[in-house]
């Protein structure tokens, strides 16, 4: 069984940094993983995964930011956004305080989504 490594913060931004040269400067070049995790001393596998981490936050991020522009019209927006808000657990993305101030962002938004929903059932309902 293979020995599990737990590997700096700063060592992940740096080999994410150099895979990004390596393909900026040649995108035809497969290797640019491999040369990485032989530069840095880090496995193959745990470089690919942290490409692959960086990948899916990027396109949450893109789905969130979709979303917001959804949100003007309706809870259902409001609602993606929300549930794309994920804390970043690698520590390689925003960190804590800035989920935190998302969240808060969002669930303002939402509880002025629920007050005004409230307001339109009690009108609907009323005599």
């Amino acid at each position: 069984m293979a020995l599990e490594r737990k590997y700096s913060v700063e060592l992940k931004a740096e080999a994410l940094a150099m895979v990004d040269e390596l393909r900026e400067r040649d995108p035809g070049d497969r290797s640019a993983v491999r040369a990485t995790a032989t530069a840095l001393g880090v496995g193959e596998q745990s470089l690919r995964s942290w490409l692959k981490t960086r990948e899916k936050r990027e396109a949450q991020r893109a789905a969130r930011e979709a979303g917001r522009e959804g949100a003007a019209s309706g809870i259902a927006g409001a609602a993606a956004a929300a549930a794309n808000a994920r804390l970043d657990t690698d520590g390689l993305g925003t960190g804590y305080a800035g989920a935190s101030e998302e969240l808060e962002r969002e669930l303002a938004y939402l509880r002025g989504e629920c007050a005004r929903l409230r307001a339109a059932i009690n009108a609907l309902i009323s005599p």
